[in-house]
């Protein structure tokens, strides 16, 4: 979970908030560079382009199919 990009990002800007004192060039760099990924990973073409192999891993529902029942899955919302 700690891969995902909004975490990933925290991680970076306090990394790169943490180095501003003592490497202030760092520090600024790293989170700028953590600011672009945020970016790169939020805009759709590259989020379709990095999901693509999750998403082509199962074969496609075939909705023509008979369906016997329907199990909704529940969240704890």
């Amino acid at each position: 979970m700690l891969l995902m990009p909004i975490p990933l990002t925290l991680i970076g800007i306090i990394t790169g908030l943490l180095l501003l004192k003592k490497y202030p060039r760092c520090g600024k760099s790293l989170i700028a560079l953590t600011a672009c990924w945020l970016a790169l990973t939020s805009w759709h073409p590259v989020a379709d382009h990095l999901l693509k192999p999750f998403e082509t891993q199962y074969p496609q529902f075939d909705i023509q199919q008979p369906i016997d029942a329907v199990v909704v899955l529940g969240g704890c919302h």
